[in-house]
């Protein structure tokens, strides 16, 4: 899953990524499934998200993107 999951955070959030540097945006959830999450605030299609290793992530870390093929729109 993309979702951040941190104590001090209340409400659902994910990594975005923009010039190598990740930050937190808030997102709004809809059908849960044990494999799928429905996001149902509108995401920028050409803003990658984070899907794994988010636990190690912070606002503004530095990121490269290492498998920029498996990212789709």
């Amino acid at each position: 899953t993309a979702l951040v999951k941190k104590e001090d955070l209340s409400g659902k959030w994910i990594y975005t990524v923009v010039k190598n540097k990740v930050s937190l945006q808030e997102v709004k959830t809809g059908i849960e499934t044990v494999d799928d999450i429905e996001i149902i605030n509108p995401l920028d299609e050409k803003i990658p998200v984070v899907v794994s290793g988010q636990s190690e992530l912070y606002p503004n870390a530095n990121v490269t993107i290492v498998n920029p093929h498996d990212y789709t729109h």
